[in-house]
Formats: C-alpha cells, structure tokens, sequence
C-alpha cells in the first residue's frame, strides 16, 4: 500500500462521523507496553470493526453516557475455549465474556506499529561526520 495516502488523526472523545480507511493515529491513548508506547505511531484499519484474525485492537469500553475508556488490546480466538485477551500486554490471557462484547466497540484493527528510534544529537552528530 502506498503510505502517501494514510493520513494522521486524531481520535477524539466524540467523532462526529466514523473514522473509515487506514489511518496512522498516535498511541498516545494507547499505553500498552510491551506492545504499544505513547510516542508510537498505529497504523489502523479503521474499517475492521470486529475482532477477526489474532492480534492488536484499538476498542472502547461504553457506559450509559458513553465512552468510559479506549485503548489497545492484544486479541485471539482460541478453539475450544472462545475469544481471549491479553488485558496487561505480559501475556496475561482472560477469556472474554458475554457481558463484556456487550460493553465493548471493536474501533479498528492495528495492522502496524511504528516506533521511533533515539538517534543521537544533532551537535555529536555533525562531530562524527
């Protein structure tokens, strides 16, 4: 996919309108380490709005007034024993109850994660040149 078309946003408490396409987003909503820290960059399908295959799942927990809370999510179905999450990133699984979809907003499916690397100073940088 060309990467010239994704386009950053912003997730707001209320988007007016859905948020369609592939999209970078920032991860700062999104502390989930060691997948996912606040200085990342996801790049989500914001048209995936069930959880399919295995894998990292921006999703909302609702109330009666609204969204309660949003962030990532590390899912898998697993035969058997139904849709699990890790719901620390350690690899803490739990098995996702009937309660909880019903709370729950699948926002999009998080194809990447881009992470940005420490490079050194600019002035040590110009000495080693």
């Amino acid at each position: 996919m060309n990467t010239a078309t994704l386009a950053p946003i912003a997730i707001a408490p209320a988007e007016p309108e859905p948020v369609t396409g592939v999209r970078l987003v920032p991860a700062t909503f999104c502390m989930y380490p060691p997948a996912v820290h606040p200085t990342d960059l996801l790049r989500v399908d914001f048209d995936q709005k069930t959880i399919g295959p295995a894998g990292l799942y921006l999703i909302e927990i609702l109330n009666d007034s609204g969204v309660e809370w949003r962030g990532c999510r590390r899912f898998l179905s697993v035969p058997q024993a139904g849709l699990q999450m890790d719901q620390t990133g350690t690899g803490d699984w739990v098995q996702v109850s009937a309660s909880w979809r019903l709370q729950t907003r699948v926002v999009g499916y998080v194809e990447e994660i881009y992470r940005p690397t420490l490079q050194a100073p600019l002035s040590q940088a110009l000495v080693s040149s």
